[in-house]
């Protein structure tokens, strides 16, 4: 089974991420398919899933969130992680306000989102991508 790469991009650069988060994956020896939200009507074949969306004003895009909303009886029976990309200031903080959705998508109602990771910085940290 692969694992799955969704992504809401508004200006392509969570796409790049998605995109990379695959890349690193398969050379870990694991099939991946990156794609956008709306081109992914049936997650149920994945073993594990990675979300992401660009965030603006605070919050996801409304077509990630919307998926994640649909998709929630097969995310709670997989592997999730969720990522986020959004402007940076010039330092990053720990403590920075993190999407509003993240609250929601953590819920115990959510038990396949396992882990799950917000901002570029951590995004890196986790999957070596400098490497």
């Amino acid at each position: 089974m692969a694992i799955l790469i969704v992504y809401a991009s508004k200006h392509g650069s969570t796409q790049g991420i998605a995109e990379r988060i695959a890349e690193k994956l398969r050379q870990l020896g694991k099939e991946t398919e990156a794609r956008p939200v709306d081109a992914v009507n049936a997650p149920g074949s994945y073993e594990a899933i990675v979300i992401g969306s660009a965030v603006y004003y605070g919050s996801w895009l409304k077509e990630a969130t919307e998926w994640v909303r649909r998709n929630q009886a097969i995310l709670a029976e997989r592997p999730v992680w969720l990522f986020s990309s959004g402007p940076l200031g010039a330092e990053i903080k720990d403590a920075e306000q993190q999407p509003k959705e993240m609250a929601e998508f953590r819920e115990p109602s959510q038990p396949g989102i396992r882990g799950s990771s917000s901002g570029p910085s951590t995004t890196t940290n986790c999957l070596s991508l400098n490497a």
